[in-house]
Protein backbone atom coordinates (compact mmCIF):
# COMPACT_ATOMS: atom_id res chain seq x y z
CA UNK A 1 0.00 0.00 0.00
CA UNK A 2 1.12 3.97 -0.19
CA UNK A 3 1.69 6.04 2.23
CA UNK A 4 0.57 9.72 2.42
CA UNK A 5 2.62 11.32 -0.29
CA UNK A 6 3.49 8.87 -2.20
CA UNK A 7 2.47 8.04 -6.00
CA UNK A 8 -0.64 6.24 -6.62
CA UNK A 9 -0.88 3.85 -9.51
CA UNK A 10 -2.66 4.93 -12.40
CA UNK A 11 -2.76 5.68 -15.89
CA UNK A 12 -1.30 9.28 -17.29
CA UNK A 13 -3.66 12.33 -16.80
CA UNK A 14 -6.66 12.84 -18.60
CA UNK A 15 -8.48 15.89 -19.90
CA UNK A 16 -10.68 17.53 -17.34
CA UNK A 17 -12.53 20.79 -17.73
CA UNK A 18 -11.59 23.08 -14.92
CA UNK A 19 -15.20 24.36 -14.88
CA UNK A 20 -17.31 21.76 -16.41
CA UNK A 21 -20.95 22.89 -17.54
CA UNK A 22 -23.95 21.23 -15.82
CA UNK A 23 -25.19 17.71 -17.29
CA UNK A 24 -27.83 15.12 -15.99
CA UNK A 25 -26.14 12.61 -18.40
CA UNK A 26 -23.85 9.74 -17.46
CA UNK A 27 -20.35 10.04 -17.05
CA UNK A 28 -19.65 6.96 -18.02
CA UNK A 29 -17.61 5.86 -14.75
CA UNK A 30 -19.02 3.14 -12.51
CA UNK A 31 -19.15 3.24 -9.33
CA UNK A 32 -16.38 1.66 -7.42
CA UNK A 33 -18.69 -0.79 -5.15
CA UNK A 34 -19.98 -1.92 -8.79
CA UNK A 35 -16.39 -2.05 -10.18
CA UNK A 36 -15.11 -6.01 -10.94
CA UNK A 37 -12.11 -7.31 -10.04
CA UNK A 38 -11.15 -7.20 -13.88
CA UNK A 39 -12.43 -3.72 -14.43
CA UNK A 40 -10.03 -0.96 -14.06
CA UNK A 41 -9.85 2.80 -13.52
CA UNK A 42 -6.55 4.62 -14.14
CA UNK A 43 -5.15 0.94 -13.36
CA UNK A 44 -7.45 0.69 -10.12
CA UNK A 45 -9.50 -2.05 -9.86
CA UNK A 46 -13.09 -2.70 -8.05
CA UNK A 47 -15.10 -2.52 -5.00
CA UNK A 48 -14.56 -0.92 -1.97
CA UNK A 49 -11.98 -2.66 -0.19
CA UNK A 50 -10.29 -4.04 -3.49
CA UNK A 51 -10.36 -6.83 -5.92
CA UNK A 52 -13.91 -6.45 -6.81
CA UNK A 53 -14.80 -6.82 -3.18
CA UNK A 54 -17.16 -4.90 -0.81
CA UNK A 55 -16.43 -6.43 2.57
CA UNK A 56 -13.14 -5.63 4.34
CA UNK A 57 -10.23 -8.25 4.58
CA UNK A 58 -11.10 -10.87 7.50
CA UNK A 59 -8.32 -9.48 9.79
CA UNK A 60 -9.95 -5.59 9.36
CA UNK A 61 -13.33 -6.89 10.08
CA UNK A 62 -12.19 -8.98 13.26
CA UNK A 63 -10.27 -5.77 14.41
CA UNK A 64 -13.32 -3.57 13.50
CA UNK A 65 -15.98 -6.09 15.68
CA UNK A 66 -13.65 -5.98 18.75
CA UNK A 67 -13.98 -2.04 18.71
CA UNK A 68 -17.01 -2.25 18.42
CA UNK A 69 -17.70 -4.17 21.29
CA UNK A 70 -15.74 -1.48 23.63
CA UNK A 71 -17.96 1.09 21.86
CA UNK A 72 -20.39 1.38 25.49
CA UNK A 73 -21.94 4.55 27.34
CA UNK A 74 -19.35 6.76 28.80
CA UNK A 75 -19.58 9.51 31.33
CA UNK A 76 -18.09 13.58 31.01
CA UNK A 77 -14.60 11.81 31.77
CA UNK A 78 -14.72 8.92 29.53
CA UNK A 79 -15.50 6.46 32.27
CA UNK A 80 -18.08 3.40 31.29
CA UNK A 81 -21.25 4.59 33.35
CA UNK A 82 -24.99 2.90 33.02
CA UNK A 83 -26.29 6.82 32.55
CA UNK A 84 -23.20 8.14 30.25
CA UNK A 85 -23.85 8.60 27.15
CA UNK A 86 -22.07 7.39 22.59
CA UNK A 87 -21.39 10.31 20.38
CA UNK A 88 -21.40 10.00 16.80
CA UNK A 89 -19.89 13.01 15.48
CA UNK A 90 -19.62 14.10 11.65
CA UNK A 91 -16.35 15.50 10.07
CA UNK A 92 -16.25 17.51 6.85
CA UNK A 93 -17.37 20.27 4.67
CA UNK A 94 -20.38 21.80 4.18
CA UNK A 95 -21.37 19.05 1.57
CA UNK A 96 -20.93 16.83 4.68
CA UNK A 97 -22.71 18.74 7.15
CA UNK A 98 -25.83 19.42 4.69
CA UNK A 99 -26.06 15.63 4.45
CA UNK A 100 -25.28 15.03 8.11
CA UNK A 101 -27.72 17.42 9.47
CA UNK A 102 -30.58 16.02 7.78
CA UNK A 103 -29.79 12.54 9.27
CA UNK A 104 -29.37 13.80 12.45
CA UNK A 105 -32.93 14.88 12.11
CA UNK A 106 -33.52 11.67 11.19
CA UNK A 107 -31.89 9.68 14.22
CA UNK A 108 -33.60 12.46 16.87
CA UNK A 109 -37.19 11.05 15.32
CA UNK A 110 -36.57 7.80 15.55
CA UNK A 111 -38.59 6.35 18.11
CA UNK A 112 -36.18 3.02 18.16
CA UNK A 113 -33.13 5.56 18.95
CA UNK A 114 -31.70 4.46 22.41
CA UNK A 115 -31.23 7.86 24.96
CA UNK A 116 -27.64 6.99 25.21
CA UNK A 117 -26.54 7.98 21.88
CA UNK A 118 -26.13 11.42 20.88
CA UNK A 119 -25.52 12.34 17.26
CA UNK A 120 -24.41 15.12 16.30
CA UNK A 121 -23.25 17.55 13.20
CA UNK A 122 -19.52 18.80 13.43
CA UNK A 123 -18.77 19.85 9.78
CA UNK A 124 -17.58 22.93 8.50
CA UNK A 125 -21.11 25.49 8.49
CA UNK A 126 -19.04 28.16 7.29
CA UNK A 127 -18.80 28.07 3.39
CA UNK A 128 -16.77 29.86 0.58
CA UNK A 129 -13.10 29.21 0.17
CA UNK A 130 -11.81 30.59 3.41
CA UNK A 131 -13.74 28.06 5.35
CA UNK A 132 -12.78 25.06 2.90
CA UNK A 133 -8.73 26.04 2.73
CA UNK A 134 -9.13 26.01 6.74
CA UNK A 135 -7.52 22.83 6.60
CA UNK A 136 -7.51 19.50 8.34
CA UNK A 137 -6.92 21.49 11.66
CA UNK A 138 -9.68 23.64 11.23
CA UNK A 139 -11.73 21.04 10.24
CA UNK A 140 -11.47 18.82 13.25
CA UNK A 141 -11.93 22.26 15.81
CA UNK A 142 -15.07 22.50 14.24
CA UNK A 143 -15.72 18.86 15.34
CA UNK A 144 -14.56 19.86 18.81
CA UNK A 145 -16.91 22.66 19.35
CA UNK A 146 -19.51 20.83 18.54
CA UNK A 147 -20.03 18.15 21.40
CA UNK A 148 -20.03 20.92 24.21
CA UNK A 149 -22.97 22.52 22.35
CA UNK A 150 -24.55 19.19 23.06
CA UNK A 151 -24.12 18.96 26.22
CA UNK A 152 -21.76 16.38 25.81
CA UNK A 153 -17.63 15.68 25.99
CA UNK A 154 -14.69 14.74 23.45
CA UNK A 155 -14.08 11.98 25.92
CA UNK A 156 -17.60 10.94 24.56
CA UNK A 157 -16.74 10.62 21.44
CA UNK A 158 -16.70 7.18 19.96
CA UNK A 159 -17.76 7.04 16.44
CA UNK A 160 -17.63 9.27 13.06
CA UNK A 161 -18.36 9.71 10.02
CA UNK A 162 -15.86 11.15 7.82
CA UNK A 163 -16.03 13.40 4.45
CA UNK A 164 -13.50 15.21 2.75
CA UNK A 165 -12.67 17.19 -0.68
CA UNK A 166 -10.12 19.51 -1.53
CA UNK A 167 -11.19 23.29 -3.07
CA UNK A 168 -10.31 23.34 -6.85
CA UNK A 169 -8.50 20.27 -6.97
CA UNK A 170 -6.88 20.65 -10.08
CA UNK A 171 -4.57 23.07 -8.59
CA UNK A 172 -2.57 20.23 -7.13
CA UNK A 173 -2.37 18.47 -11.01
CA UNK A 174 -3.96 15.55 -12.64
CA UNK A 175 -4.20 12.26 -11.09
CA UNK A 176 -2.67 10.95 -9.14
CA UNK A 177 -1.13 14.38 -8.09
CA UNK A 178 -4.44 15.73 -7.01
CA UNK A 179 -5.44 12.30 -5.15
CA UNK A 180 -1.69 12.16 -3.07
CA UNK A 181 -2.41 15.70 -2.02
CA UNK A 182 -5.96 14.49 -0.68
CA UNK A 183 -4.89 11.79 1.14
CA UNK A 184 -2.07 13.64 3.52
CA UNK A 185 -5.18 16.06 3.81
CA UNK A 186 -7.20 12.94 5.03
CA UNK A 187 -4.38 11.34 6.69
CA UNK A 188 -3.67 14.60 8.89
CA UNK A 189 -7.30 15.10 9.57
CA UNK A 190 -8.13 11.33 11.42
CA UNK A 191 -4.61 11.93 13.63
CA UNK A 192 -5.77 15.19 14.57
CA UNK A 193 -9.33 13.38 14.88
CA UNK A 194 -7.70 10.84 17.22
CA UNK A 195 -5.79 13.33 19.56
CA UNK A 196 -9.00 15.41 20.24
CA UNK A 197 -11.17 12.48 20.93
CA UNK A 198 -9.18 10.24 22.99
CA UNK A 199 -11.96 6.95 22.82
CA UNK A 200 -12.79 7.51 19.23
CA UNK A 201 -12.64 3.73 18.23
CA UNK A 202 -14.26 3.88 14.27
CA UNK A 203 -14.34 6.02 11.85
CA UNK A 204 -16.50 5.79 8.87
CA UNK A 205 -15.19 7.41 5.55
CA UNK A 206 -16.78 8.30 2.99
CA UNK A 207 -15.90 10.23 -0.30
CA UNK A 208 -17.27 12.85 -2.26
CA UNK A 209 -21.06 12.75 -3.78
CA UNK A 210 -21.16 13.06 -7.64
CA UNK A 211 -20.37 16.45 -8.95
CA UNK A 212 -21.70 16.10 -11.98
CA UNK A 213 -24.10 19.06 -11.85
CA UNK A 214 -20.88 21.47 -10.64
CA UNK A 215 -20.73 24.91 -12.57
CA UNK A 216 -17.60 25.89 -10.93
CA UNK A 217 -14.45 24.34 -10.65
CA UNK A 218 -15.13 24.12 -6.35
CA UNK A 219 -14.91 20.23 -6.64
CA UNK A 220 -16.07 19.21 -10.06
CA UNK A 221 -15.90 15.83 -11.76
CA UNK A 222 -14.00 13.33 -12.55
CA UNK A 223 -11.92 14.88 -9.42
CA UNK A 224 -14.98 13.72 -6.82
CA UNK A 225 -15.17 10.64 -8.29
CA UNK A 226 -11.27 10.07 -8.07
CA UNK A 227 -11.51 10.85 -4.05
CA UNK A 228 -12.96 7.44 -3.60
CA UNK A 229 -9.72 5.56 -4.42
CA UNK A 230 -8.29 7.60 -2.08
CA UNK A 231 -10.27 6.77 0.65
CA UNK A 232 -9.79 3.38 -0.14
CA UNK A 233 -6.16 3.54 -0.05
CA UNK A 234 -6.58 5.04 3.78
CA UNK A 235 -8.65 1.81 4.62
CA UNK A 236 -6.66 -0.75 3.01
CA UNK A 237 -3.11 0.57 4.40
CA UNK A 238 -4.58 0.93 7.55
CA UNK A 239 -5.44 -2.90 7.03
CA UNK A 240 -2.32 -3.73 5.98
CA UNK A 241 -0.36 -3.21 9.62
CA UNK A 242 1.65 -1.07 11.42
CA UNK A 243 4.58 -2.01 10.20
CA UNK A 244 3.62 -0.82 6.22
CA UNK A 245 1.41 2.39 7.38
CA UNK A 246 2.67 3.17 10.87
CA UNK A 247 0.86 6.69 10.42
CA UNK A 248 -2.59 5.08 10.68
CA UNK A 249 -1.89 2.48 13.33
CA UNK A 250 -4.98 1.85 15.66
CA UNK A 251 -3.95 -1.65 16.93
CA UNK A 252 -2.04 -0.16 20.49
CA UNK A 253 -0.52 -3.80 20.73
CA UNK A 254 1.43 -3.00 17.57
CA UNK A 255 2.90 0.48 18.21
CA UNK A 256 1.81 3.94 19.00
CA UNK A 257 -2.16 4.80 17.97
CA UNK A 258 -2.48 6.98 15.47
CA UNK A 259 -5.89 6.80 14.00
CA UNK A 260 -9.32 5.01 14.61
CA UNK A 261 -10.13 2.31 12.91
CA UNK A 262 -11.47 3.29 9.18
CA UNK A 263 -14.29 1.43 7.42
CA UNK A 264 -16.35 2.23 4.41
CA UNK A 265 -19.38 4.19 5.44
CA UNK A 266 -21.04 4.27 1.89
CA UNK A 267 -20.14 5.81 -1.53
CA UNK A 268 -21.46 9.06 -2.06
CA UNK A 269 -20.55 9.59 -5.49
CA UNK A 270 -22.40 7.56 -7.68
CA UNK A 271 -25.97 6.06 -7.58
CA UNK A 272 -26.98 2.82 -10.17
CA UNK A 273 -30.46 4.65 -11.53
CA UNK A 274 -30.65 8.25 -12.72
CA UNK A 275 -31.75 10.89 -9.83
CA UNK A 276 -34.57 13.14 -10.70
CA UNK A 277 -34.27 15.08 -7.54
CA UNK A 278 -31.64 17.26 -5.87
CA UNK A 279 -31.46 15.16 -2.36
CA UNK A 280 -33.62 13.81 0.43
CA UNK A 281 -31.65 14.88 3.13
CA UNK A 282 -32.00 18.96 2.59
CA UNK A 283 -34.10 21.91 1.51
CA UNK A 284 -31.53 23.57 -0.06
CA UNK A 285 -32.01 22.63 -3.16
CA UNK A 286 -30.47 25.39 -5.15
CA UNK A 287 -27.30 25.03 -3.49
CA UNK A 288 -27.60 21.33 -3.78
CA UNK A 289 -28.51 21.31 -7.25
CA UNK A 290 -25.14 23.49 -8.16
CA UNK A 291 -22.51 21.53 -5.81
CA UNK A 292 -24.11 18.61 -4.20
CA UNK A 293 -26.79 16.93 -6.14
CA UNK A 294 -26.12 12.99 -6.62
CA UNK A 295 -26.51 11.21 -9.94
CA UNK A 296 -25.25 8.13 -12.06
CA UNK A 297 -21.87 7.79 -13.54
CA UNK A 298 -23.10 4.51 -15.23
CA UNK A 299 -26.21 2.56 -15.01
CA UNK A 300 -26.62 -0.74 -14.31
CA UNK A 301 -29.45 -2.94 -14.27
CA UNK A 302 -30.55 -4.55 -11.13
CA UNK A 303 -28.58 -2.06 -8.88
CA UNK A 304 -30.35 -0.04 -6.41
CA UNK A 305 -30.06 4.02 -5.78
CA UNK A 306 -26.95 4.76 -3.50
CA UNK A 307 -28.58 4.70 0.29
CA UNK A 308 -28.79 7.09 3.15
CA UNK A 309 -25.66 8.04 4.87
CA UNK A 310 -24.48 5.25 7.33
CA UNK A 311 -27.00 3.25 6.40
CA UNK A 312 -25.91 0.75 3.66
CA UNK A 313 -22.20 -0.48 5.12
CA UNK A 314 -20.99 -3.60 3.69
CA UNK A 315 -21.96 -6.69 5.28
CA UNK A 316 -20.65 -7.36 8.97
CA UNK A 317 -20.34 -4.15 9.39
CA UNK A 318 -21.88 -1.78 12.40
CA UNK A 319 -21.57 1.89 13.23
CA UNK A 320 -22.20 0.24 17.02
CA UNK A 321 -22.81 -2.94 18.22
CA UNK A 322 -26.04 -4.52 17.58
CA UNK A 323 -28.81 -3.77 20.58
CA UNK A 324 -26.49 -0.94 21.85
CA UNK A 325 -28.41 2.04 20.41
CA UNK A 326 -31.76 0.34 20.36
CA UNK A 327 -33.92 1.80 23.28
CA UNK A 328 -34.31 -0.36 26.04
CA UNK A 329 -31.06 -1.76 25.46
CA UNK A 330 -28.83 -2.24 28.74
CA UNK A 331 -25.72 -0.36 28.52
Amino acid sequence: MIAAGQPLPGGGPGTRPAAPAASTRPTGLVPLDQMTADERYKGEDGGLYGGGKNTPPEAHRKAAEAELAKVVPLDASGKPAADGKIVLLSMGMSNTTQEFSRFVELARADKDKSPALVVIDGGARRPGRRAVERREHARVEDGVGAPAAASVTPQQVQVMWVKHARIQPARFGEWPKHAQELQGHWTASLQLAKERFPNLRIAYLSSRIYAGYASTGLNPEPFAYEGAFVVRRLILGQAAGFKRHPELNCDAAAGPVKAPLLLWARTCGPTARPVARATAWSGNRRTLARRHAPQQYRPRQGRRAAPQVLQDRPAGERVVPRGALTRGASP
